[in-house]
C-alpha cells in the first residue's frame, strides 16, 4: 500500500489513555513503515500527527472502573456511538488539531548524520534500527504533547482538585484565567477565553457535573458513599491532560522534598 502511495490511518497509542496522560507511541505498525522505507529509500513516507481534544470524554466515566480493577462498560467505536445516540447530555466541543507533517526521509537522513551511519547499515543492523525507532517514537510523543489542547474542563478539574475542601465561584473566576495564561506563557495550547465570564465557567462545569457538587456556594468533588475515590480519579483524568506543562516545577518540588527529607537523592525522593 505504501508503494501505491496510499494513505493509512494509525492510532499510535492503540487505545485511549485511562489516566489522561499521553501513552507511549507503539512501535509495531511503525516498524513495518520503516522497513518499507529502508528497503526503498527513494519512496518517502510522510506522517501527519493528529490530536483529538474534548471538553468531555464520552466513555470517560468507565475509566476509573478499570483503574480500580472493576468491570467497565464497552469503550469501542460502536459503544461510543450508541452512548451518544441514547444520551442527550452536553459533551461540549471536540477540537481536531493537524500537526506539522514529519518526513521519514528527512528524519532518517538527520539521524544517519548524527549517528554517523548510513541507510544500508540501518537496514542490516537490527540494534541500530531499534534505536532509530526509539528516537522517532520519542519525537512523535513530543509532537502529541506539544499539540494537545487544554480544554476548559481540564483547568477546572485541576483547580477543584487543588482546592479539594472547596473553592468558591469568585476564586474560580480569579484562578481560571491565571492558569490559562500560565499555560500559554509556557507555550501550551488552551481553548477558550482567557478571562471567561462566570456563566461560561458554569457551562464548562457541566462537563464535570458527574464528579463535582456545590455546597454552600463552594465547588468540591462529590463525596457520595463509595463513589468519592472514583470521582477523584475522573477529575485526575482531566487534570492529567495539562500536567506535562509543569514538569519543571515538579523537579523543583522533588529537589526541595529531597533536602527536607535528610538530603535524599532526587531518585529516592521520587520513590
Amino acid at each position: 500500500m505504501l508503494k501505491q502511495k496510499a494513505s493509512l490511518e494509525h492510532f499510535s497509542e492503540m487505545e485511549r489513555s485511562r489516566t489522561g496522560k499521553t501513552r507511549r507511541v507503539r512501535k509495531h505498525f511503525l516498524s513495518f513503515v520503516f522497513d518499507s522505507y529502508l528497503n526503498n529509500p527513494k519512496q518517502n513516507v510522510v506522517f501527519c500527527p493528529v490530536t483529538n481534544n474534548y471538553d468531555r470524554v464520552q466513555e470517560g466515566e468507565s475509566f476509573p472502573l478499570r483503574l480500580m480493577g472493576e468491570e467497565e462498560a464497552g469503550t469501542g467505536f460502536k459503544d461510543t456511538l450508541t452512548g451518544m445516540f441514547y444520551n442527550h447530555d452536553n459533551y461540549g466541543k471536540a477540537l481536531i488539531r493537524f500537526c506539522e507533517p514529519i518526513s521519514i526521509k528527512t528524519f532518517v537522513d538527520a539521524h544517519c548524520k548524527q549517528a554517523k551511519t548510513t541507510v544500508e547499515e540501518l537496514k542490516s543492523n537490527e540494534k541500530a534500527k531499534k534505536q532509530l525507532m526509539k528516537v522517532f517514537c520519542h519525537e512523535m510523543q513530543d509532537v502529541f504533547a506539544d499539540n494537545t489542547v487544554v480544554m476548559s474542563s481540564s483547568i477546572l478539574a485541576s483547580l477543584i482538585l487543588g482546592f479539594r475542601k472547596g473553592i468558591s465561584e469568585d476564586s474560580l473566576k480569579f484562578w481560571y484565567p491565571f492558569v490559562h495564561k500560565w499555560i500559554e506563557k509556557k507555550g501550551g495550547l488552551v481553548h477558550g477565553n482567557r478571562e471567561p465570564k462566570m456563566d461560561q465557567i458554569r457551562m464548562s462545569m457541566r462537563y464535570l457535573s458527574g464528579f463535582v457538587q456545590v455546597k454552600r456556594s463552594m465547588v468540591e468533588p462529590k463525596t457520595d458513599q463509595g463513589e468519592e475515590y472514583k470521582n477523584l480519579l475522573m477529575l485526575s483524568y482531566y487534570r492529567n491532560i495539562l500536567v506535562h506543562h509543569f514538569m519543571h516545577e515538579s523537579y523543583i518540588i522533588i529537589s526541595a522534598l529531597s533536602r527536607e527529607n535528610g538530603g535524599q537523592s532526587t531518585k529516592d525522593a521520587i520513590k
